[in-house]
């Protein structure tokens, strides 16, 4: 089996897609989203600000008006959430990611969030995810209070047979992709 690192490197060199395959991928997996079942009834839906070579899910803001929408903001080793309803708002950390300010008036208790979508470098069928190596989302994902679905948001070509798993690795429930749209249930 690949080290977490070897498969990590194997995704990365397969990105490359143009801005505008990322566009339409994007879309596929947006309506993929809208489509899963557990979305009619969210109130709450933690959203993230894609990176390089992940999908571009800032759409469901437009597509879907009647719900709350947060992005996630890196604090030391955490990641808090903040109510955001326009994505031109983020800003570009330290770290060259877009996220919220920081507002207290706007931080999004865990316990409110219905679905959280996650991003990743390679997921399975099965949910399992590889990261990018920070462990952020693995400890969010295991916080007591999360009580949401967490849906895996990815690009066909980032799904692999196998990943290295840790006792601290959290699965998700749904693998949603473009094409085929639902990957897999947990």
């Amino acid at each position: 089996m690949s080290t977490k690192a070897e498969v990590r490197s194997r995704i990365r060199a397969m990105e490359g897609f143009s801005t505008e395959v990322i566009a339409q991928k994007s879309r596929s997996i947006c309506n993929a989203i809208l489509a899963e079942g557990s979305w009619l009834n969210a109130c709450c839906v933690a959203l993230f600000a894609a990176h390089s070579g992940e999908p571009f899910v800032e759409e469901l803001l437009a597509l879907a008006p009647d719900k709350r929408f947060c992005f996630p903001r890196v604090r030391d080793l955490d990641v808090d959430f903040f109510h955001v309803s326009d994505p031109a708002a983020l800003l570009v950390s330290r770290w060259g990611l877009r996220e919220p300010s920081f507002e207290p008036a706007r931080l999004v208790p865990l316990e409110e969030v219905d679905i959280i979508l996650v991003p990743g470098i390679a997921f399975t069928r099965a949910g399992q995810r590889l990261g990018r190596g920070g462990g952020y989302y693995d400890r969010l994902l295991a916080a007591p209070a999360l009580r949401a679905l967490k849906i895996g948001v990815c690009f066909q070509s980032q799904f692999v047979e196998v990943l290295p798993c840790e006792a601290h690795d959290v699965s998700m429930d749904v693998v949603i992709a473009e094409v085929t749209g639902l990957g897999a249930w947990g």
